[in-house]
């Protein structure tokens, strides 16, 4: 990984971009420095492939000034003069990305000149892109209020008024509206990240008014004819009450809507409906396995798995969680065929840990315990508590099924320990892991006395926030009829 700022940046354009970039630093406008030019030139030689090395400061001197004096700190100078210009592209390509806003800034240094003509001209031409725009998200709603406030502003300026009440109804109200469609949407998407983030990790937080609102909005948020704003209310009342009324909904308003969607909403609402689902199974609702594989058809037909709408990186966790549903029901030519599609959409730095995890797991599936513990062995890296559990469990299962009973004591009594101690992950998880530890113990102390095996098979299916609990079903069967 890139340690310098100015190559991670520049690194992360596509050839056009950097061409671009290029004209960007060449402009008197933004850059009157020829030296500042030269190093871009001599980046522009090595694109894409950079290396830290190349910014070695008395390397970089040499080649750019062959025969001079070395100076550091005029080349350190350089280096941050053009990380400055390498930012200041990004806000560029950002305001390019947001037309709306762009046209919002003309039109208020308009009016701060009071030049009403243009002025006039130019808002008829941003109201009318507005209406035009496909995915009406929160920011949509901000620029509706703030062309609502432009055309208020110049009504007010222009008309005799006793008071607000002369003020057209039409005018006064929208711009309101606007606002508070915006507000809503933003606040709901911020209670929905928390309550997502609380069942990953372990923490409290105390919401402001949201019961309130949440009221509010289940009677009304259709007067604010706003499909997102729907879908945001339903989602976030699904992750607070856990009510499949909710899920039912939300999924219904995503797939309605999907074409209608900015990327980012499509991907949240989807991981939040596989956080929901995945809570539900835990809790006994088996339907919901089913479910969750559903819904990754709809991820990956509709390419959320990535880390952008540009497609970036496969996510991790989703990668592996896409291998154990499908494993879990038997669809093991289709998780076959899965990790060879997507595997190479893995980030290459982490790529290891999901793709050993998921092809020991597939190796496990079909009965290649050799093959999946020599695919566990190749994980060196276990950087989150959710890693290390699932190679645990994986490791205790294939060990069992080798007959390796010295071996899985030994593993079982280390991950009792780690389990005893972990303060990261929830006490969903945490419990999830302990009560598969705790059955596990059990096959390996009552092998050999089918009546015990019976009474916890008869425990186990009663109790539903258990990991890997379909694999403990099928061996606690197998272990009563041997």
């Amino acid at each position: 990984m890139l340690k310098s700022s100015l190559l991670q940046i520049v690194s992360s354009l596509s050839s056009q971009e950097f061409r671009e970039f290029g004209d960007y630093v060449r402009s008197p406008f933004f850059n009157k420095n020829e030296s500042v030019s030269r190093l871009y030139d001599y980046l522009a030689l090595k694109y894409p492939e950079f290396e830290d090395e190349m910014l070695n400061k008395e390397v970089l001197f040499k080649k750019l000034f062959p025969g001079a004096k070395y100076n550091e700190s005029f080349v350190k100078t350089l280096i941050f003069n053009l990380s400055h210009l390498a930012e200041d592209y990004l806000g560029y390509i950002q305001y390019r990305k947001e037309p709306l806003g762009e046209e919002t800034r003309i039109l208020r240094e308009l009016e701060e000149r009071n030049i009403e003509g243009p002025f006039l001209r130019k808002l008829k031409v941003a109201e009318g892109n507005l209406e035009r725009v496909k995915f009406k998200n929160e920011n949509f709603f901000l620029s509706k209020y703030n062309m609502q406030s432009f055309r208020e502003a110049h009504w007010l300026s222009n008309q005799r008024f006793l008071n607000y009440k002369d003020l057209p109804e039409k005018e006064a109200f929208a711009k309101a509206k606007s606002i508070l469609a915006f507000f809503f949407i933003k606040i709901l998407k911020e209670y929905s990240l928390v309550y997502s983030q609380k069942r990953i990790v372990n923490f409290d937080y105390q919401f402001e008014f949201i019961d309130i609102l949440l009221e509010y909005l289940k009677e009304n948020y259709q007067k604010y004819n706003s499909p997102l704003l729907g879908l945001v209310l339903n989602e976030t009342l699904m992750l607070k009450e856990g009510k499949a009324e909710y899920y039912l909904k939300t999924k219904e308003v995503l797939v309605a809507e999907m074409d209608r969607l900015v990327w980012i909403d499509r991907f949240n609402a989807m991981s939040s409906l596989s956080a929901f689902a995945i809570e539900q199974y835990y809790k006994g609702s088996q339907e919901y396995m089913k479910e969750r594989f559903e819904l990754h058809k709809i991820i990956l037909a509709n390419k959320l798995y990535g880390t952008s709408e540009k497609g970036g990186s496969f996510n991790e966790q989703l990668f592996i969680n896409m291998v154990v549903v499908g494993l879990q029901l038997k669809e093991i030519e289709w998780c076959e065929s899965f990790i060879k599609r997507y595997e190479p959409l893995l980030n290459p730095e982490y790529r290891t840990n999901p793709g050993f995890l998921s092809r020991s797991r597939l190796s496990l599936a079909k009965g290649n315990f050799d093959e999946a513990l020599m695919y566990l062995s190749k994980i060196t890296s276990l950087d989150k508590a959710s890693y290390k559990t699932s190679v645990k469990n994986l490791t205790l299962m294939i060990y069992f099924e080798m007959g390796r009973t010295v071996e899985a004591l030994d593993v079982a009594d280390t991950y009792r320990k780690f389990l005893s101690r972990d303060n990261i992950l929830p006490k969903a998880q945490r419990d999830r892991n302990a009560n598969f530890l705790k059955y596990y113990n059990n096959l390996l102390k009552y092998n050999g006395n089918p009546e015990m095996i019976s009474k916890v098979r008869s425990e186990i299916s009663t109790t539903y926030n258990i990991n890997e609990r379909q694999w403990l079903l099928e061996k606690t069967e197998q272990l009563m009829k041997n």
